[in-house]
């Protein structure tokens, strides 16, 4: 910035040559102004002495009315720090001359303003003259104040550019028939007409605030001045009058109002330091949470609260995370003024001026102490036993999972063990709840006391006990856990007069060899714990069965499945799909469900593989490609327009000699038009025998049967293959959408796969679309269409159409 600083001595030996008046005012403070020097011109034009200015402040020179209307501009100028005009009245041999009046602020080197310099005009000689009346004429119309004349009796005489604005009044409209009243709100009126004129016909002046009502009832409050213009006799010949439009300043007041209530009452405590960190304010919320006065922080550090319980690195992490983004969020122990610590949820801002240098903190927190051991009550109570303070069944299953997840990971071993209590129910009806309950608690101390550290021991409800041994080198290390839980129920439990003895039944499965998932493990070392009950209680057993549950279920469910389709079991659901350049829908997936009599509706997932193995998949697939064409020929026979049907083929039904001629057969029998079939294929089928695949769909693609490369990205793909088969269109994993908003590993490899697809002359098609922020991106990288649950899930036939009538009716 340039050095704005001024040489006060040259700026004299300017001032003695020049004829208009010039003064220059010292800043001192917010609205306090004193002048320090004027030229000659000033005090022969006013008839002033030197000594009545020089040294003066503002409101010692100027009446107090009059100066609150210069001490605005002055204060205008300081803001913008750009030169301002505007008019104002000169004293004159006792008469009141206008002066029009630039004002310019000086500023430092550091561009804070310092002085303000005023060079006024005199502007009676020029309004004699056309020329000077016109030029005048333009100022007034260019000035953004309100500018109005009226004669004696009230009637208006002429309205600049900025007054007809406020009044809604066009440039042309005839304004001769208004008076000063009718331009004021009622609520004004009797301040401009019983105080302002008469003031101004007494003392040649009146200012004050007031406000203007527009043609359409629209209030503006003004600052304003009316000067009453007097011929030499002293009588009132015309009325001028000047006014600010004070809107914005208006609700800067009400906005710094609001700010300042809500910044005394808000609940939570706030802080503000400067940029060096010493505190500047604080509110009654801070008073009220950490016990300190305002008088007794300001100056100070936020160090004063201080704990202690967070470390140096803690501190670093999250300034610099504040010099970083701006801000940071967090939870910090401070410490209130009688020593006691708190938890408090924070938020630190820092607050930067327009040219990036921040000038303040502002720190907003919570006392959350009460809340944060309520939360960890509660959720020590939602994932324990109220009883026995062992981890309940939920949390038991929980870490289960996550036990699983792990061994899975590292190829590690586990153990289950299901413990059940031997006798305890005689022992409850016998001496009672009371004393069954203190057994319980005691028993849950012995098992805590006597399995590893790293195990995990939780009561599943009543006597049920279950232990996850973790880190098993091999399936024995159970044996010496179990062993050691059974010797340490050889004593006895010390319950008030009795010596209570009672042993364990307990169950081992072990993992993966006796299941992969956690219902699997419980159920079968369950199963095991009720061998040793058979076995004369007080003993373990191993989880072992020829013929258990899983495979007579999956057995049962094979015997089923042959049935299904004469049954009428299986039915269809549609997932539609639409194009992300039109948003219309352009075609359904079909989706098999089976409706099982007796489990009810069975998911795909559970029952295709299964069909597959059996080779059930290959009536099942024919019995989808004809329902999916019947339901299209249904609907366009329905009236409603043509759309596309995909429908997805097993790979034991593509690879077969016959399958063009099998889809050709069924496009025949529904009366389908063959462009409104899409075969989806999956790459695995496709590189399984190539040669077959692309013999099949060169034959289906001469008909007009459209193929879609399914699940494309989750295989081991050859692009020459890709290259070389007559695709439509390539369909992009959902698996690849679940993260596609954070991941950008995802937003790459989706991004790729587009670009390719396009490369290839492919349409691309994404599946599991959930989110917006999915729409947008395929949106941004040009994919073509779009299916997920963001639109619908899969839905019966009934429901689907409703796509249609939505999209094309």
């Amino acid at each position: 910035m340039p050095d704005k600083s001024y040489n006060l001595q040259h700026l004299s030996l300017i001032f003695e040559k020049v004829s208009d008046l010039i003064f220059l005012m010292k800043i001192e403070g917010p609205s306090q102004y004193r002048c320090i020097q004027v030229n000659p011109s000033y005090l022969n034009v006013t008839g002033l002495k030197e000594e009545q200015m020089v040294g003066k402040r503002v409101e010692d020179i100027l009446p107090e009315d009059l100066s609150a209307y210069i001490m605005n501009q002055y204060q205008r100028a300081i803001e913008l720090k750009e030169t301002i005009q505007y008019n104002e009245y000169l004293m004159v041999d006792h008469n009141r001359v206008v002066v029009e009046t630039t004002l310019t602020p000086i500023l430092n080197q550091m561009g804070e303003c310092t002085h303000l310099l005023g060079i006024s005009r005199d502007l009676t000689q020029r309004l004699n003259t056309e020329e000077e009346q016109k030029r005048l004429l333009s100022i007034i119309e260019a000035t953004p104040d309100f500018i109005a004349t009226a004669d004696a009796e009230g009637n208006v005489l002429f309205y600049n550019r900025s007054a007809r604005k406020i009044l809604g009044i066009g440039e042309d409209d005839d304004v001769s028939h208004l008076t000063i009243p009718e331009t004021h709100p009622e609520w004004v009126r009797g301040k401009i007409l019983g105080e302002a004129l008469t003031v101004a016909k007494e003392k040649g002046y009146w200012s004050g605030e007031s406000a203007f009502i527009s043609t359409i009832g629209k209030e503006t409050p003004v600052s304003q001045v009316i000067i009453a213009h007097k011929n030499k006799k002293g009588d009132v010949e015309y009325f001028s009058t000047v006014a600010r439009d004070l809107t914005l300043e208006k609700r800067a007041e009400e906005k710094e109002k609001i700010a300042a209530k809500v910044f005394e009452n808000i609940m939570d405590g706030v802080m503000i330091t400067d940029r060096n960190n010493f505190i500047q304010f604080v509110n009654p919320a801070f008073t009220r949470i950490t016990g300190y006065q305002e008088n007794e922080v300001i100056g100070k550090k936020p160090r004063i609260l201080s704990s202690g319980k967070h470390d140096a690195d803690f501190f670093q992490t999250m300034w610099n995370s504040i010099h970083k983004t701006g801000m940071w969020k967090g939870e910090i122990w401070n410490k209130k003024k009688n020593g006691e610590l708190y938890l408090e949820e924070i938020t630190i801002n820092a607050l930067k001026d327009h040219k990036g240098h921040v000038r303040h903190y502002v720190a907003i927190f919570k006392d959350i102490t009460d809340r944060k051991s309520l939360e960890e009550k509660l959720q020590f109570q939602a994932l324990h036993d109220d009883l026995t303070k062992l981890p309940n069944r939920n949390c038991f299953y929980e870490q289960l999972n996550k036990t699983i997840e792990h061994a899975s990971n590292t190829n590690a071993a586990f153990g289950v063990i299901f413990l059940d209590l031997d006798r305890f129910k005689e022992i409850n009806d016998t001496l009672g709840h009371s004393a069954g309950d203190e057994l319980l608690k005691a028993v849950a101390d012995r098992l805590r006391q006597t399995v590893r550290q790293s195990d995990l021991v939780a009561r599943l409800g009543g006597d049920e006990f279950v232990v996850i041994l973790q880190h098993l080198n091999k399936s024995s290390d159970c044996i010496k856990v179990a062993e050691k839980i059974k010797d340490s129920f050889s004593k006895p439990f010390l319950l008030g007069d009795y010596d209570l003895y009672i042993t364990p039944s307990m169950g081992i499965s072990v993992f993966p060899d006796n299941g992969k998932d956690a219902e699997t493990l419980v159920k079968h070392a369950d199963t095991a714990m009720y061998q040793a009950k058979q076995h004369g209680k007080n003993t373990f057993k191993f989880f072992s069965s020829e013929f258990d549950d899983e495979s007579f279920e999956r057995l049962m469910l094979a015997s089923d499945l042959r049935k299904a389709i004469d049954r009428t079991e299986f039915i269809l659901h549609y997932q539609p799909q639409f194009s992300l350049h039109t948003d219309e829908l352009v075609g359904f997936e079909a989706l098999i469900r089976w409706n099982h009599p007796k489990k009810g509706m069975i998911p795909p997932g559970s029952f295709i593989p299964l069909a597959e193995e059996t080779g059930m998949i290959i009536p099942i697939d024919q019995w989808v490609l004809r329902e999916a064409c019947l339901q299209n020929v249904k609907w366009q026979q329905q009236g409603y327009k043509p759309v596309r049907i995909s429908v997805n083929l097993s790979m034991l039904q593509f690879q077969r000699q016959n399958v063009f001629e099998l889809i050709q057969s069924i496009l025949k029998d529904t009366g389908l038009d063959p462009h409104y079939l899409e075969i989806e294929l999956t790459e695995s089928i496709i590189m399984d025998n190539p040669e077959i695949t692309s013999k099949n769909i060169q034959q289906l693609k001469t008909i007009g049967v459209q193929i879609s490369l399914d699940d494309f990205g989750t295989h081991y793909s050859s692009l020459s293959y890709l290259k070389r088969l007559s695709l439509d269109r390539l369909k992009i994993d959902q698996s690849f959408m679940r993260d596609l908003a954070d991941n950008k590993d995802d937003q790459i490899i989706v991004q790729t796969m587009i670009q390719l697809a396009h490369n290839l002359n492919l349409r691309v098609v994404a599946e599991g679309a959930e989110h917006q922020e999915h729409l947008e991106f395929l949106k941004n990288h040009r994919c073509d269409e779009v299916q997920g649950y963001y639109y619908s899930k899969p839905v019966p036939a009934m429901e689907a159409v409703k796509w249609i009538e939505k999209s094309f009716m």
